[in-house]
């Protein structure tokens, strides 16, 4: 899924799984890894968002919580369709 942002005027486009099959061991441990070490759900869903794309943490911090809810909305569904 392409996610485009932007920002001062330029648009960024970054990617984000399209199904749960795109997450790598890797990815998957480093998304366990983010949920133990994120101290409260801002910190959890910036966890989630940074390893489940390619979109910077800086610039995930800087999106609006209407943003952040629709991308933690996506992988939520992508999540429960892998079951």
């Amino acid at each position: 899924m392409k996610i485009n942002v932007k920002k001062e005027g330029q648009n960024e486009q970054y990617t984000l799984i399209n199904d749960w099959s795109d997450v790598t061991l890797e990815k998957w441990a480093a998304l366990i890894a983010g949920k133990k070490v994120a101290k409260g759900q801002a910190a959890e869903a910036i966890a989630n968002i940074t390893h489940l794309s390619d979109m910077p943490s800086k610039i995930i911090k800087e999106l609006s919580l209407a943003d952040v809810s629709k991308l933690m909305a996506k992988i939520a569904t992508i999540q429960s369709m892998a079951k």
